[in-house]
C-alpha cells in the first residue's frame, strides 16, 4: 500500500503524518537520508456538467475524501456519515463492477432521497463517500449528477 521513497533532506515534515521516517547520516552526502512512506496513488477523473477533474488519488481514501481535497465541485454535505445523498456519483461500468452493488443502507438513502430519482442509474449510481479508491480504480470515470454538486 506504500512506497518507500530516500529523500535527501533533513526534514519532511508534510509528506506523511502516519509514517515515522528513519533517519541514518549518509557519507555520500555528508547529511541526513530520511526514508518516508508515500502512498499509492491512482489517476482518477471526475466529470460534471461544466467541468473536467483529474486527480491522483490515495488508495484508502473515500472517493468523497479525494474528491474534496481536490476541490472537486461535489456537495458532499453530510461528509461521509452516509445520512444523505449529496455525493451521489455514477461510475463507468467498469469502475462499478469492480466496486459493487451498494450496501443495504446506501440503498435506503437512495430510496428515502427525495429528488433524485430522475438521476438514480441502476448499475451505476453510488454514493461516493461509501467506496473506498483502490489501486483497481485506475482511470475511473466518475460523473457528478447536477443535483450534487456543491
Amino acid at each position: 500500500m506504500f512506497k518507500t521513497l530516500a529523500v535527501r533532506t533533513r526534514i519532511i515534515p508534510h509528506l506523511t503524518s502516519s509514517a515515522k521516517p528513519l533517519l541514518a547520516t549518509s557519507k555520500e552526502n555528508r547529511g541526513l537520508s530520511t526514508v518516508v512512506d508515500i502512498p499509492d496513488i491512482v489517476k482518477l477523473s471526475f466529470h460534471t456538467e461544466n467541468a473536467d477533474f483529474q486527480l491522483n488519488a490515495h488508495i484508502g481514501n473515500s472517493l468523497l475524501q479525494e474528491a474534496k481535497r481536490s476541490n472537486v465541485n461535489i456537495a458532499g454535505i453530510c461528509e461521509g456519515k452516509k445520512v444523505c445523498n449529496s455525493c451521489h456519483v455514477h461510475l463507468d461500468p467498469r469502475s462499478y463492477s469492480l466496486v459493487g452493488e451498494p450496501s443495504e443502507e446506501e440503498v435506503d438513502i437512495f430510496d428515502l432521497a427525495t429528488g433524485i430519482s430522475d438521476v438514480y442509474v441502476p448499475g451505476r449510481s453510488r454514493l461516493c463517500c461509501q467506496i473506498k479508491v483502490t489501486d483497481a480504480l485506475q482511470g475511473a470515470d466518475i460523473f457528478i449528477p447536477h443535483s450534487s454538486q456543491g
